[in-house]
């Protein structure tokens, strides 16, 4: 439950700057302040839904790859640091070891919360215009 407030807490003073960074519109009456609101809550929610399929992909180990291609590369030109003869296999083999299992399920919510609420105010925004 905590993640959930910290996460709800971070993305509502995220679209609280998105809201008052679109102050100019707001100006042409109540169409214009639902859509800087739909506005914040769509970037936000679409945020955070990308953050968390990026942190899910990373967690099945899909850029792994880049950071054993990296290491190599460093090792190649950087002739003093320490050759590893570890290959790709035994590098994601450590960092399946390595890696943190943690729940992707708060963030995916909160973003689908926010999606939600930005399309409800999308729908008053097109009933007054």
């Amino acid at each position: 439950m905590k993640k959930y407030i910290i996460q709800v807490g971070i993305g509502l003073l995220f679209a609280a700057a998105i809201i008052f960074y679109r102050m100019p519109q707001m100006e042409e009456g109540t169409a214009g302040v639902l859509m800087a609101v739909s506005d914040g809550f769509t970037v936000t929610g679409l945020l955070y839904i990308c953050f968390g399929i990026l942190l899910f992909a990373s967690g099945t180990g899909f850029f792994d790859f880049l950071g054993y291609a990296s290491h190599r590369v460093i090792e190649f030109f950087i002739p003093r640091l320490d050759k590893g003869t570890e290959n790709y296999y035994e590098y994601k083999v450590k960092k399946q070891e390595e890696r943190k299992k943690f729940s992707l399920k708060s963030t995916l919510l909160v973003g689908l919360g926010f999606v939600g609420i930005a399309v409800i105010f999308t729908m008053l925004w097109y009933q007054t215009v």
